[in-house]
């Protein structure tokens, strides 16, 4: 078990958020700390070369059939920038809020869908 990890789990600063943002948030660290410990990296001890091989990886065709996009990986890099910010680590992973880190394949309108889950919510409602 990664003690760190659970502490920014149970921190006010990750509690504080709205429920479908912390899933989404663990959804989207999952498959780096994956990724970091098949590679036999602590994500504590992460460095920038390793950030930067997980981000070809996901978003390079070629190393990855199951790649993701430009705008899916500004939020995979939101949320890691959050858990780094929390955890005092000396690397930050690619920010988004940093002019000229977004992904070059990102759609850069604000467009809010509605998730899955919430559009099931407002299907069992009434009227």
């Amino acid at each position: 078990m990664d003690e760190e990890l659970l502490q920014f789990v149970l921190s006010s600063e990750f509690r504080g958020l709205e429920r479908e943002l912390r899933r989404n948030y663990a959804t989207d660290i999952r498959p780096l700390l994956s990724w970091l410990w098949r590679r036999g990296v602590p994500w504590t001890a992460a460095i920038s070369a390793d950030l930067q091989a997980y981000k070809e990886f996901r978003l390079d065709p070629p190393l990855n059939p199951q790649r993701i996009g430009g705008t899916k990986w500004n939020r995979d890099a939101a949320a890691l920038t959050r858990l780094c910010k929390w955890a005092k680590a000396s690397l930050l992973p690619v920010d988004v809020g940093r002019r000229g880190e977004p992904a070059a394949s990102a759609r850069s309108s604000r467009v809010s869908w509605l998730t899955p889950r919430t559009w099931a919510s407002f299907m069992w409602c009434d009227g």
